[in-house]
């Protein structure tokens, strides 16, 4: 039929046979073929690149080929590439559709097992744990494991329900900004309200993954969403140059301030709900009457665009961050400016005060965070380890933890007082944002492609989300890579 094939699959019917060929044969990369008469019925062109698998959707209708980095979903009848794949670092090696065709499993040289929902191509989770290329992956026959199969000399055996990303929400256009907070928990831990790169914020049930409601209103995008510190009130900000304020149960819009001539990147509550801090593009910082809507007073020291700002628990002080690489401590009743906090070598994306009031965090696009006293302004701590701009920066509920999201796509857990890296989690594109639930013991990362991920943070909690993901007893080494535990845990 074909000169140098490398993999071959039948049609569910028997009828066809696709064919994936070596790169540069004349045949094309990938073909389908009559199992009858031996005649070609059509070639899929693949511009570059080995074609290492082809095989064809239960139903016939489509056909998958990993080819390099990423994976192709066609049409089996016309040839048409209905979707392409991105996310796998490194060569994808095999793939297979599950039983009832909706969702397809990809394997890679990166070691990773990743899941797609086979209609949208959204990820949906991924699964690393071998510790060389795997080279094969297949479904059970209910759909619920998959089995892969590496060059580190084992076959394993995966639950398909997410491992350590607790849960997944997608359900909007891509988060592409990194000047804002996409993301802020509900105080009693149960909602998660996300804003994404269009006029439109969503509130999510954590718990079952449900969307609850949509905030709608702006005219333009909105950079930052946050809740006050009793949980009725939400408050957005967008490009637009409007900050509002919304019932968070109800998702009501209750008041808009036309606060700003330009982008407002950041909002934030008075611990006792009574005013509103803006951060804009224009340079300057406002505080307003919730209430009434009125205008207190405007920060004004900057030399360059404004991106966060945030409050002290006491409310006695407003923080700001800037892109002229510094950010500045006011009297938040006054409005005066008591000192700025100079040391970062580019813009300072995000200042947050830890939950006592002393100390105080600012994440910079130099690629480190930063710890200062509250009071004086001293630095205490640089975080160094990430690859790019740190774009946000989060204390723990009792401010011992410090997490940072980075363009790098990983986000860093920090020990607060000695600066020791304790973690790192990876996702498939730039992190933009980051924030602790609020008990502590869950930690959720917002990504540029539009995901949301929440992640466990307690042993405790991982252990039992292991015992629902894995079929055998995880090794020594598992436990310290995954659990980060000398030892494994009774009844892992």
């Amino acid at each position: 039929m074909t000169s140098n094939p490398l993999r071959v699959a039948f049609s569910p019917d028997g009828s066809q046979i696709a064919i994936a060929n070596i790169a540069g044969t004349s045949e094309g990369w990938a073909s389908i073929w009559d199992a009858f008469t031996g005649q070609k019925i059509l070639t899929l062109p693949h511009q570059s690149g080995y074609v290492r698998s082809v095989s064809f959707s239960p139903d016939g209708t489509h056909i998958v080929t990993p080819v390099d980095r990423i994976t192709k979903i066609w049409d089996a009848r016309e040839g048409n590439l209905l979707s392409t794949l991105y996310s796998h670092t490194d060569n994808v090696t095999d793939a297979a559709y599950s039983p009832d065709g909706t969702r397809l499993a990809t394997v890679s040289w990166d070691r990773q097992i990743k899941v797609w929902d086979a209609t949208t191509g959204q990820e949906l989770l991924t699964l690393p744990g071998h510790s060389s290329d795997i080279w094969s992956v297949a479904f059970s026959p209910d759909g619920t494991r998959v089995v892969t199969a590496s060059l580190d000399g084992t076959a394993r055996v995966w639950n398909v329900s997410p491992s350590q990303e607790f849960l997944t929400l997608v359900n909007g256009p891509a988060i592409s900004s990194n000047t804002g907070s996409k993301l802020d928990y509900s105080p009693d831990g149960t909602r998660l309200a996300v804003a994404y790169s269009d006029p439109i914020a969503k509130v999510w049930d954590v718990i079952t993954g449900k969307l609850l409601f949509s905030l709608e209103g702006h005219t333009d995008g909105i950079n930052i969403i946050t809740y006050n510190f009793d949980g009725t009130r939400i408050a957005t900000a967008a490009k637009d140059g409007t900050a509002k304020v919304w019932d968070a149960v109800s998702g009501k819009e209750l008041l808009t301030l036309p606060a700003h001539n330009n982008w407002i990147l950041g909002v934030a509550f008075s611990p006792d709900g009574s005013r509103l801090a803006t951060a804009s593009f224009d340079t300057t910082a406002k505080i307003w009457d919730v209430k009434t809507g009125k205008l207190i007073f405007t920060l004004a020291g900057h030399t360059d665009w404004l991106l966060r700002i945030a409050f002290g628990p006491d409310g006695a002080r407003v923080a700001t961050s800037s892109f002229d690489g510094t950010a500045i401590i006011w009297d938040a009743m006054t409005g005066k400016k008591l000192f700025p906090l100079t040391g970062h070598t580019s813009a300072v994306g995000q200042v947050v005060f830890s939950s006592d009031g002393t100390r105080l965090a600012t994440s910079s696009y130099d690629g480190s965070a930063k710890l200062w006293d509250a009071v004086s302004g001293k630095e205490l701590l640089t975080l160094s380890g990430h690859a790019g701009s740190v774009f946000d920066v989060s204390f723990s509920p009792d401010s011992k933890l410090i997490a940072t999201a980075s363009a790098d796509k990983t986000a860093k857990l920090w020990d607060a007082l000695t600066g020791e890296e304790l973690l790192t989690l990876y996702a498939p594109d730039g992190l933009t944002d980051v924030a602790f639930g609020p008990d502590g013991s869950q930690l959720a990362t917002a990504s540029r492609d539009g995901t949301v991920r929440i992640y466990l943070l307690k042993i405790e909690d991982l252990v039992a989300l292991a015992k629902q993901s894995v079929t055998r007893t995880l090794t020594t080494e598992e436990c310290q890579q995954y659990l980060h535990v000398e030892t494994c845990p009774a009844n892992p």
